[in-house]
């Protein structure tokens, strides 16, 4: 296992050196990052206990670090739901929620019957866009993407529960 605080002070500078800027970092669903609009804000678990070796850990916490930038960097963050409804004729049919004070991203997910469910698919492709284009931009962060990405971490977690003979959840 990896916690945060053992290394908060190294993916600091990593970030500064990505992104010119000193990052807040936040013990919260990395979600949230495709919600906050402020540029220096970042959402990371509290631990990492997806790989056995904790270098494989601190590499998912640099994944998740380049990722959040991305999402600012390749304008997931200026998301307006006024052209979404002018491109998308079944958001157009749909009444406006009620609320006007939550950001655009919201407001999409207001406009489908599961919300949540909304939520969590746009961020599945989401990662998934932002993934490809910081891989294209930065080749050396295949690596980070492969060992994060493409080995599932969930799978891992329950692979690991199911081998040590506790049933998967």
């Amino acid at each position: 296992m990896t916690g945060l605080s053992e290394v908060e002070r190294p993916l600091a500078l990593f970030t500064q050196g990505l992104a010119n800027r000193i990052p807040i970092f936040h013990h919260e669903d990395q979600r949230h990052a495709i919600n906050s609009s402020n540029l220096c804000e970042l959402f990371l678990p509290q631990k990492f206990d997806y790989f056995d070796e904790p270098e494989a850990n601190q590499d998912a916490y640099r994944w998740l670090v380049m990722q959040q930038l991305a999402f600012r960097r390749y304008d997931t963050l200026s998301f307006s739901i006024e052209r979404a409804r002018q491109l998308i004729p079944y958001l157009a049919a749909q009444p406006l929620p009620a609320t006007h004070r939550s950001p655009d991203l919201d407001l999409f997910y207001q406009h489908f019957p599961k919300p949540e469910l909304a939520s969590y698919l746009f961020y599945i492709l989401e990662e998934y866009r932002v993934a490809n284009l910081v891989v294209a931009e930065f080749p050396g962060s295949q690596r980070l993407r492969q060992q994060y990405v493409c080995t599932k971490p969930i799978a891992v977690r329950a692979n690991r529960r199911i081998r040590d003979g506790v049933k998967p959840t």
